[in-house]
């Protein structure tokens, strides 16, 4: 919906919902996008949240179709307030693998309820199946409501069967399966309109088809999609048998939650800040990480302790310590993050990690040794000391952002071979041993080349 049109629609609910006129605001989202009618809800008052939402109940469909739209934070506030009976009758309108998902987000007592209630026997397994799968699987995220055709069906069948698949979430292109649901081919709906009503499927099928295991990571599942640049894709069982389909909307909601945990994974901390409402919760989730903070500060403190007496004799050499850290610091991380993105969008692996390093390591020289000349001459001009220390400045900035590029480059592909999820554990690492590495360049410099010692 556009900006405008949605204000006026926001403003137009809400005034609505002061005056009770429940008609007139179930007349306009009637003939509003559920997507648009979720994003109302991030817009208004908690209380105006669960007046229009009972507004919304009153008409099934449209409401199965709004919570479907919605977040995790958005049903903890609406739909987990609302009975058993009063969720199941949401939830048998749902496409099952949104069905699951939402099931999937309440304890598991009040979910195996809200099954037994539900009236579609065939939506009731095709949801229990889903739920069975893990969650950032290929199972957890398709859905079960998949077209497909027999191998032996005649094209003229298959139009007919594609005119009657009113139920299914997608049909832009046709699986074709044995009578024992092995996955045989695709046919796109261009191919079976430009084929001749009575040539069999299996003539006009590509058998060679892009598909994915239940089991099979839903970032790997993205990347595919995005590799063969298709709108949906299949999903078969061990024996090949097929299971389900991911959507192209299914697979942008797993591109974002991806990004999205890797960035805060990588700020030390995760996505249940958002919705918990627990300072301590919030601060246990934040601790480990600012505890390796202080740990390495601490580190840092008794280095620059140890060249004490440097300092002592040139007091300048204080005055650059954050500038040092700064620009390691700044530049490790940017290498971190281009080389985990890249690793999680599988553009980056052990095969190409030379070249990467390389072309790292190349940019690192080229700013050190512009960053350091720039900050040598500024020391000499404004410091009025000797030129030494200027070079000594210069020559650490270099050597720091040189060492920094390196190991942006070099933990993330360590924590991916010993197990560890490179998004979480790269930044604190990058950020620690350029801050110890740092210091012990500058100072081990300055005493090797100022007469300080």
């Amino acid at each position: 919906m556009h900006t405008k049109k949605f204000e006026i629609t926001l403003r137009s609910i809400r005034r609505y919902l002061e005056r009770n006129a429940n008609l007139n605001i179930l007349r306009i989202l009637e003939q509003t996008h559920p997507a648009d009618i979720a994003h109302l809800f991030r817009h208004i008052s908690l209380e105006e949240k669960k007046k229009l939402f009972n507004i919304v109940r009153a008409n099934e469909i449209l409401a199965a179709d709004v919570v479907s739209e919605m977040g995790e934070a958005l049903w903890d506030e609406l739909v987990a307030d609302l009975n058993p009976q009063e969720t199941s009758e949401i939830v048998q309108e749902m496409e099952s693998d949104d069905a699951a998902d939402l099931l999937g987000s309440l304890e598991e007592e009040k979910a195996q309820e809200i099954l037994d209630l539900m009236k579609n026997e065939d939506g009731v397994a095709d949801v229990k199946k889903l739920l069975d799968y893990d969650e950032d699987t290929a199972g957890g995220i398709m859905t079960t409501d998949v077209f497909h055709v027999y191998e032996d069906m005649t094209v003229g069948d298959a139009v007919e069967e594609v005119r009657r698949a009113e139920d299914f979430e997608m049909v832009f292109y046709l699986y074709v399966v044995d009578r024992h649901q092995h996955l045989l081919g695709v046919i796109s709906l261009r191919q079976l309109i430009v084929g001749t009503p009575d040539q069999t499927v299996r003539e006009i099928m590509n058998s060679d088809v892009v598909y994915v295991t239940v089991d099979t990571d839903q970032e790997e599942v993205a990347r595919e999609v995005e590799k063969y640049d298709l709108l949906a894709i299949p999903v078969v069982d061990e024996a090949h048998r097929l299971q389900g389909v991911v959507t192209v909307d299914d697979v942008i909601g797993v591109i974002r939650e991806e990004a999205t945990e890797d960035l805060y994974k990588m700020a030390g901390t995760d996505d249940e800040e958002i919705t918990s409402k627990s300072s301590f919760k919030i601060a246990r989730l934040r601790f480990p990480w600012l505890t390796a903070t202080l740990v390495a500060g601490v580190v840092n403190s008794y280095l620059i302790a140890s060249f004490q007496n440097s300092m002592n004799k040139v007091i300048a050499l204080a005055a650059f310590i954050p500038v040092i850290l700064g620009m390691g610091g700044n530049i490790g991380g940017q290498s971190a993050v281009i080389v985990v993105r890249g690793m999680a969008l599988g553009r980056i692996g052990l095969d190409n990690l030379l070249p990467v390093i390389f072309k790292e390591v190349r940019v690192g020289l080229l700013l050190g040794f512009v960053y350091g000349n720039l900050l040598g001459i500024f020391t000499y001009i404004f410091y009025h000391s000797s030129p030494l220390l200027g070079l000594v400045v210069g020559l650490s900035i270099c050597a720091s952002m040189l060492f920094a590029v390196t190991i942006g480059v070099l933990y993330p592909m360590i924590f991916k071979k010993l197990g560890i999820d490179p998004a979480v554990a790269t930044n604190p690492f990058v950020t620690t041993s350029t801050d110890l590495v740092g210091i012990l360049i500058y100072f081990s410099i300055a005493t090797a080349l100022m007469p300080i010692g």
